[in-house]
Parts: structure tokens; C-alpha cells; sequence
């Protein structure tokens, strides 16, 4: 089965096999505010699904659903966003570093 968001999903388990997963976009990653509208808006390095919840942002640069199957999930804890016009990030992101903004599940507290 195909969600929205693109990725497999086994129907017994519903599961992704790895531990996290990067995402590849256009921007840095998440931000209080839309940095386009506000260059001084402040990064965010890391945040949990609960608190992307409470905070409830207009627009994430990923589909929402996200939020969902990380908590759901058994396997993977975290999500990185990176930028992908920047390759270097990329490779990093890859070879296990910190270099966007780290998404994760409660379950899993880093």
C-alpha cells in the first residue's frame, strides 16, 4: 500500500525499515516563521512530535502525516529535514550528523 507521502507500506506492520529517515528539500529545515516572509525567523535544530502538535504551524515543509507515522512507528525515532541544494548537508546528514532540524517521536527521546 502507497500513503500520501510516498512510502511503502507493508500491510501488516506498517513499518519502514530503518531507524530514521532524511528528507530532502529546498530550505535548511524548519523555522518559528516563514524565513521568505521573515529573514530573521528563528531555526528550529530540534522538536518533537508532540510539541510540532501543540504548536500547530500554519505550513511544515513535509506532509503532515509524517507526524503520525513516526509516532506510530516501531522502528523508526527521528526524521531529518535537509537542504538539498547544499550536497555537502546531504552527505552529512547520511553519515549520521546533525545539520537541519531533527524531528522525533516522544517514544524515543533523544
Amino acid at each position: 500500500m502507497t500513503s500520501k507521502c510516498g512510502f511503502y507500506l507493508p500491510p501488516q506492520d506498517g513499518e519502514v525499515g530503518c531507524k530514521n529517515l532524511t528528507l530532502v528539500k529546498d530550505v535548511d529545515g524548519l523555522f518559528e516563521e516563514d524565513p521568505k516572509l521573515n529573514p530573521n525567523a528563528n531555526f528550529i535544530s530540534k522538536i518533537s512530535t508532540a510539541e510540532l502538535r501543540e504548536r500547530n504551524f500554519d505550513t511544515l515543509v513535509f506532509d503532515r502525516i509524517l507526524i503520525d507515522l513516526l509516532d506510530q512507528s516501531r522502528l523508526i525515532r527521528e526524521f531529518q529535514i535537509v537542504n538539498g541544494r547544499q550536497p555537502e548537508r546531504i552527505a552529512a546528514a547520511l553519515n549520521g550528523e546533525h545539520v537541519g532540524t531533527i524531528v522525533y517521536s516522544e517514544r524515543f527521546k533523544t
